[in-house]
């Protein structure tokens, strides 16, 4: 992964577009393929962010369109993935900036994502 980021074959902006999209459709994948949040985690979504190519304003958590939100329901891969962001954060930073990022950048997308998680054991 890492010669793949090093190559610049692909810009910036075409790697949060599609780990963004990838992520919004984790979940028709996570019962089949359970390791794949961790896959996409730590292989994927935190090497970029360490070449400073993703950052955690850069992805959009769910999509766009009202009816692809209404759809969704398991979005527990959703959360995996952002521990492994949350926890290379720690590396970078301390715990305060970490929480005002995250509010400030990811918050009203896992405040949508904790009203799926709330239906879905329902």
């Amino acid at each position: 992964m890492q010669d793949w980021i090093n190559s610049k074959t692909v810009r910036d902006i075409g790697w949060q577009n599609g780990v963004s999209k990838f992520i919004q459709q984790l979940e028709g994948f996570t019962d089949d393929l359970p390791i794949l949040p961790r896959l996409v985690g730590e292989q994927v979504v935190v090497p970029l962010m360490k070449a400073k190519q993703l950052s955690l304003s850069d992805l959009k958590w769910v999509p766009t369109d009202e009816e692809d939100k209404e759809l969704l329901f398991n979005v527990q891969g959703h959360y995996r993935i952002a521990a492994f962001i949350l926890e290379y954060q720690f590396t970078q930073m301390g715990e305060e900036q970490i929480k005002s990022g995250f509010k400030k950048d990811a918050s009203e997308d896992f405040g949508f994502l904790k009203a799926k998680l709330a239906e879905a054991e329902d």
